[in-house]
């Protein structure tokens, strides 16, 4: 190899890998676990839109479904705790509500 390619090598590894990793950990320190989970979860759709839009692939049906799906799942788990909170007011959870689990002992 030549020293060009030994340079962009070297370049790669170190902005895009080891910059990208530590701007990435500091980021998710400032989010809640369930925002940085979300983030991470739609990573794969940010990069099938990307490639899309730029013209270097294509989406079939199970693509695009799959898409809607981690798009709902995300609205799913952000919004999904305000909405239990409206249901279960005064405090209580979902959990709070359910029967209690029986156990039978032989």
């Amino acid at each position: 190899m030549t020293a060009t390619t030994w340079w962009s090598v070297t370049y790669l590894a170190l902005a895009a890998t080891c910059c990208g990793f530590v701007v990435q950990a500091w980021a998710q320190s400032m989010l809640t676990a369930t925002t940085a989970a979300i983030v991470m979860t739609t990573e794969p759709l940010f990069a099938a839109v990307l490639a899309v839009t730029s013209g270097q692939g294509t989406l079939g049906i199970a693509g695009w479904a799959g898409g809607v799906l981690v798009v709902a799942s995300m609205f799913i788990a952000e919004f999904g705790r305000g909405a239990v909170a409206t249901l279960c007011p005064h405090g209580s959870s979902a959990a709070d509500s359910r029967p209690a689990r029986v156990t039978s002992r032989s």
